[in-house]
């Protein structure tokens, strides 16, 4: 007759219970893997924009610059600075110096073209110059 085997032993369990196919456990690899690549380069991202808004805020000198408007008084600096437009001829100064801009611009304009020119024509010469002495 035979002998009944019990199920369940003390102490004892299944080992094949909490086996995984190995293309499950490659895939969670795989993907724990690319997860960590993907949050290292938004982390990278991250760190760059951090020091290029650094960079830019201490261009511009902020926080340091900015001034608390909060109060009903005039800013100090603000008073300094109206002064001196007022000792360098206030606003006819201001007024001409507008009105001197389009001239500015012309000129200028005009030295970028004149640059420009001999820049293209000392390129032609050096390519001449090149192709008759560089063989």
């Amino acid at each position: 007759k035979p002998t009944p085997v019990a199920t369940e032993v003390e102490g004892w369990s299944d080992v094949f219970n909490k086996l995984v196919p190995l293309n499950v456990q490659q895939a969670a690899t795989m993907y724990a893997s690319r997860k960590d690549h993907l949050v290292h380069l938004e982390i990278t991202k991250l760190r760059e924009a951090t020091n290029q808004l650094n960079s830019t805020m201490n261009a511009m000198n902020l926080p340091a610059a900015l001034e608390d408007l909060s109060g009903k008084e005039i800013p100090a600096s603000l008073i300094e600075k109206s002064g001196d437009v007022r000792t360098k001829g206030g606003l006819m100064t201001l007024r001409q110096s507008f009105d001197d801009l389009p001239e500015l611009l012309q000129r200028n304009e005009e030295i970028i073209t004149e640059t420009l020119k001999a820049l293209n024509d000392e390129e032609a010469s050096d390519k001449h110059l090149r192709g008759t002495f560089w063989r």
